[in-house]
């Protein structure tokens, strides 16, 4: 509990010298930053940085340093909208998340708004963002690699008697939205939130 402490104390700091200098010592920033672009991307608010509530595990590794872990990702790819813990988020919004403030309370997130504050980790933060967007998490590739997972549980989901929803809609929500339409909490659809997201993350980086 006390190396926790150490940990939001150096977090708690205002002077973005002195938040460089430190947080190395204590926290993997490397680790966290790709997590927390990669969650940033598949704009997950039942997250440490959406909600805080849940979904974080915090390890501490052999050289002292907090690495985070991020757990149960079920409700990514915008489909986290309009919940108790984030209100004011609908599917629009989530869309177009700036990755730069990817959470539902930026006020009460040390873990996203004091290490981004620092010039070197945001710089950081940012190539990061453009590596993936050009690697895995082009839209090409991801399509690819989802549409490999479809047809590897396609019969087995078919034969799911308990799934939520019908064997016509699994089929159709690469492309459509889950209703249609304009539902401020409706599911998207995998290939428009894909190409969404790497559309407006890219309008975003090109302005940093």
């Amino acid at each position: 509990m006390s190396d926790l402490i150490g940990l939001m104390r150096v977090l708690d700091q205002t002077d973005e010298a002195e938040l460089a200098r430190q947080v190395p010592g204590v926290l993997d920033v490397d680790n966290l930053l790709r997590a927390l672009a990669v969650n940033s991307w598949m704009a997950n608010m039942d997250s440490y940085p959406g909600t805080a509530n849940d979904n974080l595990y915090l390890y501490r590794d052999v050289a002292g340093r907090f690495q985070y872990t991020p757990w149960d990702l079920n409700q990514s790819f915008g489909t986290y909208s309009s919940k108790p813990s984030c209100p004011e988020m609908s599917v629009e919004m989530l869309l177009g998340l700036d990755p730069f403030a990817p959470t539902c309370d930026p006020l009460r997130r040390p873990l996203v708004v004091s290490v981004l504050l620092v010039p070197e980790f945001r710089e950081q933060y940012s190539e990061l963002l453009r590596e993936l967007l050009d690697g895995v998490l082009h839209p090409d590739v991801v399509l690819a690699e989802m549409e490999s997972m479809r047809e590897c549980i396609r019969e087995m989901a078919c034969q799911d008697v308990l799934k939520e929803y019908s064997n016509e809609e699994f089929e159709s929500a690469f492309e459509r939205d889950l209703p249609e339409g304009d539902n401020p909490v409706r599911v998207p659809g995998l290939g428009p939130f894909v190409r969404a997201r790497d559309a407006v993350i890219r309008q975003i980086l090109s302005g940093e």
